[in-house]
């Protein structure tokens, strides 16, 4: 599970597509590049950190704030295997440790400022489409001007997700390498909003799936509707999805695996009263890994039967909405390519 938290985030592109124009090149454009540049950024630079890096330079000490002659413990990002490895080569530590902060920084103002992003919207569509509050439909200026040319920030689900940021706190230590209560708190929210994020992909890839289907069914009624859809649809589709969907299933049901492992823990389906106590932290991590599941379940079904919802059928899914030929991209200008060297590695970098 932590391990698929690392790739959390892969999904933001097709929630910004209703904010951009010409959806259907740019993100299929922006899809083949994603993982180019998570090879090059994340797993040659895990390899080449891990090849040269011992585990013994990272690993921080363990400290007893009892003990006087307890060993110290210098800044956070003192262990960090890439500060040690920029070291390693030769850099100066003073130099390569300013690096280090001011890129982590960077990285985690910029996951700040994506996942505020992602939030409001998504919290803004639900309000319109009734399955939240009204309130986070509010924006700001609630002017026709600036709700006509897209310019209004929704304040209310801003406020929200920054409050919910605050959490982030909580990892706060009284001591160094001592996890507090407040930190064991958090790895739980953790946890399972680890689980919640991977019932969100396979929700993704089950309308994905759905929406295969439809565009075979359709494809006499819609054929230049389809016809677009498939021109930057992935090769190997739906085999990639339905392998995608099996194995964030198989995650979520087995990821608390080691709660049924005798070495970790005792599991019993009741206890008796000559039982030995219940060990309490195998109950808070039962907890934290799989109430997400049933509070989907309940918050699915219940919706469903409450609003009498039917699922549309492949039938009948309209794909009128994919584009207009006529004047869907008649404001669209497609931006020039650079000529020069660097302005091409930027592009393909960052565009």
């Amino acid at each position: 599970m932590q391990a698929a938290f690392s790739f959390f985030g892969t999904e933001i592109p097709s929630v910004i597509a209703g904010e951009i124009r010409n959806a259907p090149n740019v993100i299929a454009d922006v899809s083949r590049r994603v993982w180019i540049r998570m090879t090059l950024l994340y797993f040659v630079a895990i390899i080449v950190v891990g090849t040269v890096v011992p585990r013994s330079a990272v690993v921080p000490p363990k400290i007893d704030p009892s003990d006087p002659n307890s060993p110290a413990s210098g800044a956070p990002w003192d262990k960090s295997p890439f500060l040690v490895a920029l070291t390693r080569a030769g850099a100066s530590y003073n130099w390569a440790r300013n690096l280090a902060v001011a890129l982590i920084m960077t990285s985690a103002a910029s996951a700040a400022s994506t996942e505020i992003f992602l939030s409001t919207r998504y919290l803004f569509y639900l309000a319109k489409a009734g399955h939240a509050p009204s309130v986070f439909a509010k924006v700001w200026p609630n002017t026709e001007r600036a709700k006509k040319e897209g310019i209004v920030v929704p304040w209310v689900g801003v406020l929200i997700t920054v409050a919910f940021a605050a959490l982030s706190f909580m990892a706060m230590r009284p001591y160094e390498n001592i996890a507090g209560t407040p930190e064991k708190v958090l790895s739980w929210i953790s946890s399972m909003s680890s689980s919640a994020y991977l019932q969100s992909w396979v929700g993704t890839l089950f309308t994905y799936l759905r929406f295969w289907r439809g565009t075979r069914v359709q494809k006499s009624m819609y054929e230049y509707e389809i016809k677009l859809i498939e021109r930057n649809r992935a090769w190997g589709q739906p085999f990639w999805a339905i392998y995608s969907l099996t194995m964030c299933c198989l995650i979520l049901l087995f990821n608390g695996w080691s709660l049924f492992n005798t070495k970790n823990g005792r599991w019993v389906i009741f206890v008796t009263p000559d039982s030995p106590p219940f060990p309490k932290d195998q109950v808070i991590k039962f907890v934290t890994n799989y109430l997400p599941l049933p509070t989907l379940i309940l918050l699915v079904f219940g919706y469903k039967f409450i609003k009498q919802s039917a699922m549309v059928r492949a039938k009948h899914m309209d794909f009128r909405g994919v584009c207009d030929p006529d004047n869907h991209f008649a404001d669209w200008r497609e931006e020039k390519p650079p000529t020069t060297f660097w302005g091409k590695v930027w592009f393909f970098l960052v565009c």
